[in-house]
């Protein structure tokens, strides 16, 4: 795909939307006391996505969804780092689901567009939807999702911090990977769509 022009938009969300994903994914890794950090990794991540959903096109349904889901996700995280003993583990599925779901979205829009955009899109929808099946087998502990620790997520005690544990971090590590490639096709100008009435 030959290179076309690529929007500040673009360029701003190829750089903010992986460093905000990156960052946000190390620092979950760390003690909570770098609440600071914490914070603006997550508003780096959400201006980043934004100006990535903005060049998807939002008016769009499969982009608007992924990004309200990513939006829930957020908002999940953010209170698990306001309030670490006194939030259940239902904030922390909500933020996976969140990721998955939105993952899920932008990947099956990414199947609207062009070729090599359908495969990516084909491909993420895949990562998107094998854990999200693995964690409601693992809530009703069956067959691999249980085997492979997904339960895990449901089991854990309230008042237990589970952003370090591996099942969020492979999730975090998808999409961080996802937003990698997304900001390579946003630097090549091959994300937008122009409609007719744009």
């Amino acid at each position: 795909m030959a290179a076309r022009n690529v929007s500040l938009n673009a360029k701003v969300a190829a750089v903010s939307f992986p460093l905000g994903a990156l960052l946000v994914h190390v620092f979950n890794q760390l003690d909570a006391s770098i609440l600071p950090l914490r914070l603006f990794a997550v508003a780096l991540l959400v201006f980043g996505v934004w100006a990535f959903s903005d060049e998807m096109d939002t008016r769009r349904p499969l982009n608007r969804a992924a990004f309200v889901s990513f939006i829930i996700a957020m908002a999940a995280l953010v209170v698990t780092f306001l309030e670490p003993t006194k939030v259940g583990r239902q904030y922390y599925l909500v933020y996976a689901f969140g990721l998955l779901v939105s993952l899920l979205a932008w990947s099956a829009a990414y199947l609207h567009r062009d070729k090599s955009l359908k495969v990516i899109g084909a491909v993420g929808a895949t990562i998107g939807l094998v854990p999200m099946v693995l964690l409601i087998a693992g809530h009703l502990s069956i067959g691999v999702g249980g085997a492979l620790g997904f339960g895990a997520l449901f089991d854990m005690p309230h008042d237990h911090s589970l952003l370090g544990t591996t099942q969020l971090n492979v999730i975090e590590a998808m999409f961080v990977l996802w937003s990698i490639v997304a900001s390579i096709f946003l630097l090549r100008g091959g994300i937008r769509v122009v409609s007719p009435d744009r």
